[in-house]
């Protein structure tokens, strides 16, 4: 836990304008799972170091950043490659499928995006890559957002002094997690190759 005390030693001389670049940066880069950087906020209040509220908000704003960063990416690569040859032709029928599948499933499925990991990192940049607004994403992803901050900060707020075990129990759900989405994600491919096969053979 030595980057908690790191990130401790760099919010205290600079206060909210460090935490805000420690989360921001951090969403991307930090080698734990964001819900154990989250509930450093929370742990970081009790221990006296920063208000309540104030915190929450500038962690909040970071996650916005971080969803918008993603959107912006996502947007950006759909317009420079749409055009581009056959890898061109990929990305803008992945962005199509991205636009079809929330508009089948409904965009209240962007209310649950920040709850997955690599899902909350996916969604934003299919979204971008698609034909919704940010205004619309906006809307629902970061009302998930904020759920998800509260609680997580909360947990820290109350139990920061368990967080290593936390890390530790989230880590391995998120490396299971990973697994069962590798699996399923090849199994669904098979499935997909053997039904373009049998469509094949059936047309010969």
């Amino acid at each position: 836990m030595d980057w908690i005390s790191e990130m401790i030693n760099y919010v205290l001389p600079y206060g909210y304008t460090a935490l805000f670049i420690c989360f921001a940066i951090g969403l991307f880069i930090f080698p734990v799972p964001n819900e154990v950087l989250l509930m450093t906020g929370g742990w970081m209040v009790t221990l006296t170091y920063v208000e309540p509220l104030p915190t929450f908000l500038t962690i909040f704003t970071a996650v916005i950043c971080h969803g918008t960063i993603w959107y912006c990416i996502g947007a950006r690569m759909n317009r420079t490659v749409s055009n581009q040859n056959r890898f061109g032709a990929r990305w803008k029928q992945r962005a199509e499928d991205s636009t079809k599948m929330i508009n089948r499933h409904g965009k209240r499925a962007l209310l649950f995006s920040y709850y997955l990991p690599f899902v909350r990192h996916a969604v934003p940049l299919g979204v971008g890559a698609s034909s919704i607004r940010y205004v619309t994403f906006a809307t629902y992803a970061f009302l998930s957002a904020s759920i998800w901050v509260g609680a997580y900060f909360s947990i820290g707020y109350f139990f920061g002094q368990m967080i290593g075990q936390i890390q530790y129990i989230l880590e391995h759900v998120t490396y299971i997690v990973l697994v069962g989405c590798v699996a399923l994600a090849f199994f669904v491919y098979r499935k997909v190759k053997k039904d373009e096969l049998d469509k094949m053979v059936q047309k010969i």
